[in-house]
């Protein structure tokens, strides 16, 4: 099931931005840093089919040509292997149809750029489910450049952690963001409190355009990698069975 957002556009400057890294799959079509359309749906497992449906209900919808895209946004990861690979298989292949470049951002630092948190003055905490007892961390705070526009700076890059760090890691009463709580049985005993339980979205795209952040990397289809901080499931087995 797909669910849509839209407005009205100029068609200039367009960007197709695509974040597949949770069950949350989501494409986003943007005019600048204006949102134009955007269509969810949630899939445990490969994302391919509904990406691909969406892109052209998209462009058929709001009567726009593949020629007409100027860049692709794709979120990275962390998050789940198969999610990722369909993001980044999706952005790199119409890339390098298009010969346009490519924003790749992780998907910790989108999830953070909700319209939502940019008046939250203090360091935002990341947490997403990684695989069994693992996690997905990072840490950004807002902060206001010289021209008073807020931006989003990166204290603590993505990483692992282990379920029983996270309270370590997270000081009582920070604000704290994503899914990660909703799946460890040992959450209630964590005395953390997630603020706000979302998945990022293509839409959250639009405060990566207003400002393009030392965090973002401009580039092309060949050198959009994944952002899998971790080896899969798959590695390592094959890691412990060669001890």
């Amino acid at each position: 099931m797909t669910s849509a957002t839209s407005c009205l556009h100029g068609k200039s400057g367009l960007t197709i931005a695509v974040e597949t890294s949770t069950a949350l799959g989501s494409l986003a079509l943007f005019d600048g840093s204006n949102l134009i359309e955007q269509k969810t749906w949630h899939k445990n497992g490969s994302h391919s089919e509904f990406v691909t449906a969406s892109f052209s209900e998209i462009l058929d919808t709001q009567k726009v040509a593949p020629s007409e895209i100027a860049q692709i946004a794709v979120g990275l990861g962390p998050g789940s292997f198969t999610g990722i690979r369909v993001a980044v298989n999706f952005a790199r292949t119409l890339g390098y149809a298009l010969s346009v470049p490519i924003i790749g951002q992780n998907s910790l630092e989108l999830l953070a750029y909700q319209q939502g948190l940019r008046e939250f003055e203090q360091p935002i905490f990341v947490l997403q489910y990684g695989f069994r007892d693992i996690f997905y961390g990072a840490q950004y705070k807002y902060e206001t450049d010289s021209t008073g526009q807020a931006y989003l700076r990166e204290i603590e890059k993505p990483f692992a952690v282990l379920a029983s760090e996270v309270p370590k890691w997270i000081p009582k009463g920070a604000r704290v963001i994503g899914r990660g709580m909703e799946h460890n049985e040992t959450s209630d005993r964590w005395d953390i409190n997630t603020n706000d339980k979302r998945d990022p979205e293509a839409a959250f795209f639009s405060g990566t355009l207003v400002r393009n952040t030392t965090n973002l990397s401009l580039s092309n289809w060949i050198h959009t990698i994944p952002l899998y901080i971790r080896a899969s499931e798959a590695e390592e087995k094959m890691r412990s069975s060669a001890f």
